[in-house]
């Protein structure tokens, strides 16, 4: 059985990440190791390192740096 690659989910939207986990965790060599309505350092939102991280770069605190 292969490893699967950990997911870490970063987006303000509780709904939308809700979704998101769910659909990740549906995927056969995807899991979820952790999210976060806001950016955090990875080692504090998952116990693992992620091998992937999703995250929303319109929400804040990154919407201020794209302007």
């Amino acid at each position: 059985m292969r490893r699967k690659l950990q997911v870490l989910l970063i987006d303000e939207e509780g709904l939308l990440r809700d979704g998101l986990c769910a659909m990740i965790n549906l995927e056969e060599g995807f899991a979820v190791a952790g999210s976060s309505r806001q950016p955090r350092p990875p080692h504090r939102l998952c116990p693992t390192d992620p091998d992937l991280i999703v995250a929303d770069f319109g929400a804040p605190p990154y919407a201020a740096s794209r302007r």
